[in-house]
C-alpha cells in the first residue's frame, strides 16, 4: 500500500491492485486501503479514484464468499473489528465524537455503523447504550447502575447474562444475549485431515 501511494505521488497514474489484497503467494496491493487513504486524506494526497467506496465492504464480503478466503478479524477497512471498539476509553469517545478513534466513518465504506463490543475492558457508557438498544428503559434500572458505574467494567464478558440480572433486576432475554458479547469469543473448529 505504501509502495502504491507512493508511486501515484510520483506520477503513476495507474497502480495494480486487488479487493482484499487477494493474489497469489502474499498476495497484492489492498485496493482498499489504498483508496481509502486517499480519500480520506485528498488534503495531502490531492488524488482521488471513481470508486464508489460505499461499496467496498459489501464487495469485500461478495469476494469471500465467492473465494472461501476470509480476511482476518483486523483487517484495516473491511475486517470485522476494523469499526469495533472495546475498550472503555474508545466507546466513550466514538459515542461522543466517532472521529476521535475513526479515521473514515464506517458508511464511508459500506459498514452499517461502530459496534461497541461490552467485554472485560467495556465502560458504564456502552454497557448504558448497549441497555438502550435492548429497549431496558434507563430509568427504571437497578440503583447499582446508578451508583456503582464501574459494574460494567469489573466483569469479564462471560459473566455478561449474570450482570444483566443483578443490575436490571430481572432475567434479560435469552435470545439477546448472544448480541451483547458476539466478538467477545473465538470460536476454534478442529477438522481432521481427508484420508
Amino acid at each position: 500500500v505504501a509502495n502504491a501511494i507512493a508511486a501515484i505521488r510520483n506520477g503513476a497514474d495507474q497502480i495494480e491492485c486487488t479487493v482484499n489484497g487477494i493474489g497469489a503467494r502474499a498476495g497484492n496491493c489492498s485496493m482498499e486501503e489504498v483508496v481509502m487513504a486517499l480519500r480520506t486524506r485528498k488534503d495531502f494526497f490531492a488524488f482521488d479514484t471513481a470508486i464508489r467506496t460505499e461499496e467496498i465492504y459489501r464487495t469485500s464480503k461478495l469476494l469471500q464468499s465467492i473465494t472461501g478466503v476470509n480476511v482476518q478479524p483486523n483487517k484495516a477497512i473491511v475486517g470485522d473489528n476494523a469499526f469495533a471498539h472495546e475498550a472503555g476509553i474508545h466507546q466513550h469517545g466514538v459515542l461522543q465524537t466517532p472521529l476521535t478513534y475513526e479515521i473514515m466513518t464506517p458508511e464511508s465504506v459500506g459498514v452499517p455503523k461502530s459496534q461497541l463490543v461490552l467485554g472485560k475492558h467495556s465502560g458504564r457508557h456502552a454497557f448504558k447504550k448497549r441497555l438502550e438498544e435492548l429497549g431496558v428503559d434507563l430509568h427504571a434500572l437497578h440503583p447499582a447502575v446508578h451508583e456503582e458505574p464501574e459494574v460494567a467494567v469489573e466483569h469479564p464478558a462471560g459473566e455478561l447474562q449474570d450482570l444483566l440480572h443483578r443490575v436490571v433486576g430481572v432475567p434479560p432475554l435469552a435470545g439477546e444475549l448472544p448480541h451483547l458479547c458476539e466478538r467477545g469469543h473465538a470460536h476454534v473448529e478442529v477438522v481432521e485431515p481427508e484420508g
